[in-house]
């Protein structure tokens, strides 16, 4: 490729550089919670499938970065799998930053939106919100008892997301459409406390949050967390196969 063309746009001032970003101690809360597999099935894409315990959790919080600084940001994820690959499919994703939501979405997929995230945290008491256009889509409390146990802090490093290019071509298919996967390195656990949550999530026609139905919240987490993100990897390429039914297909006819 030409040396005149940036890792990002726009070209005389690129957005971002590239991967790795280190993120080091990030407050964060995590609140698992059982939704219903039609619910999962329907939000999660194919040819990824949604864990079998119809589990889905909440993110929110500080992240720190050398390449982006400080932000906020929420997400609402279902644990799943392709083949045997096994992650968190993102299926909403809130930041109140505009950098790292760009490079997010434009390297790895991550389906970020611009919001308001907003958490405080008084005598072990954790609430945290996500608003965007006025709305709350987001609210959850979280109470700590005490120290997290081993099982607790037992989600995948790898996060997956749906990646969509869209064609410039009017009624063309996209460009991209790729499920990718990206694995954080070096993942460090600190000050990790568990309790109990509550979880509300509400939906807009822009934001439907709220499909993803909170039927019991299992237990909460707060944890300091500190990792390295890398570049990831294309687990499934929808063109591609797409390609291949196609030319597979013309040599049946033939």
């Amino acid at each position: 490729m030409s040396t005149d063309i940036p890792y990002s746009l726009p070209r005389v001032a690129p957005t971002y550089g590239r991967p790795p970003y280190a993120y080091r101690e990030c407050p964060q809360l995590i609140v698992v919670f059982r939704s219903s597999a039609a619910a999962l099935r329907a939000l999660v894409p194919e040819p990824l499938v949604p864990n079998p315990d119809d589990l889905a959790f909440l993110m929110i919080g500080t992240m720190r970065t050398d390449e982006f600084g400080d932000y906020n940001e929420s997400i609402v994820a279902v644990p799943a799998a392709v083949e045997e690959r096994v992650g968190s499919y993102v299926v909403f994703h809130h930041v109140d930053a505009e950098k790292p939501m760009v490079a997010g979405r434009e390297i790895m997929g991550w389906p970020k939106r611009l919001g308001e995230v907003t958490w405080t945290e008084e005598s072990g008491c954790i609430t945290a919100c996500t608003e965007r256009d006025g709305v709350t889509l987001v609210r959850a409390r979280a109470d700590l008892a005490g120290p997290a146990r081993p099982e607790d802090l037992s989600l995948s490093p790898t996060w997956l997301n749906l990646k969509v290019i869209p064609s410039v071509a009017d009624d063309a298919p996209p460009d991209v459409a790729q499920i990718t996967a990206t694995t954080l390195l070096d993942v460090a656990i600190g000050d990790a406390r568990r309790g109990t949550a509550s979880l509300e999530l509400t939906s807009t026609a822009a934001d439907p949050v709220g499909r993803l139905e909170v039927h019991e919240v299992v237990g909460a987490v707060h944890a300091l967390l500190s990792f390295d993100l890398p570049g990831g990897e294309v687990v499934h390429d929808y063109v591609a196969a797409s390609t291949r039914r196609d030319q597979a297909a013309i040599g049946a006819v033939a």
